[in-house]
């Protein structure tokens, strides 16, 4: 079950095995095994997953805290990216809808000999359906890979962020029958910057298996602005 507060995905909600309201802190999601769950629980900002850079998901239902830690409760989700190839790619984009929506993209990946990476952008914006409910957004990110030998192969990941939105806020029963559209709230407003970059490396032992290990810093600050109309007249 997928639920939109505001429309536009950055507050979109994954309901795994029924938990309703509590589902963004009873479902874990992961991108390249990384955790991307917000620390304060207010759930998972989807709009920083780059959909052209998906290359499959996984989806585990039941919980899985045992294994996966906080959060794991209804399931997991983990979100994986392709692997750049030395092969060399470009692709680009557009897309154009309702309410002056107009997202733009690019992205390049290739490689020579044992190193390869791939890099992308874009531009995302809207109007969204209400009043006050515009949102702006850009982001940047890439991941280099490096076969330093046979049995070795390092990685890095990384990106950024930023977006700005408003927030029309909720609306009584009757004043939706009158105007589903409008906003009590015009000047509510809210911005995010987010980035993050992430080393990790793998080491293969043939039949006896492999292993991965992963070092990530990330850096998260979100403002929201909640204006007395009444105070600033």
């Amino acid at each position: 079950m997928v639920r939109d507060l505001l429309a536009n995905g950055k507050s979109a909600q994954v309901d795994l095995r029924g938990f309703g309201e509590a589902a963004p802190y009873n479902n874990l999601i992961l991108v390249d095994g990384r955790r991307v769950n917000e620390i304060d629980l207010s759930g998972v900002d989807w709009t920083q997953i780059p959909l052209d850079q998906i290359e499959r998901i996984e989806i585990v239902r039941g919980t899985g805290t045992v294994l996966y830690g906080d959060n794991a409760v209804g399931g997991v989700i983990n979100i994986i990216t392709k692997t750049p190839s030395d092969q060399f790619a470009f692709s680009a984009g557009a897309i154009a809808g309702s309410y002056s929506r107009v997202k733009e993209h690019a992205s390049v990946s290739g490689g020579q000999g044992p190193l390869a990476a791939s890099f992308y952008g874009s531009y995302d914006s809207t109007q969204g359906y209400r009043e006050n409910n515009d949102y702006r957004a850009k982001d940047v990110g890439g991941k280099i890979v490096y076969d330093f030998a046979q049995f070795l192969s390092l990685n890095m990941t990384g990106s950024y962020h930023e977006d700005d939105y408003g927030l029309p806020g909720p609306l009584t029963k009757d004043q939706l029958a009158v105007n589903r559209r409008t906003s009590l709230d015009p000047l509510d407003k809210a911005e995010t910057e987010d980035g993050y970059v992430k080393l990790g490396s793998d080491v293969f032992f043939g039949n006896w298996g492999n292993l991965v290990t992963d070092l990530s810093y990330r850096s998260r600050d979100s403002k929201s602005d909640f204006p007395d109309p009444l105070f600033l007249t």
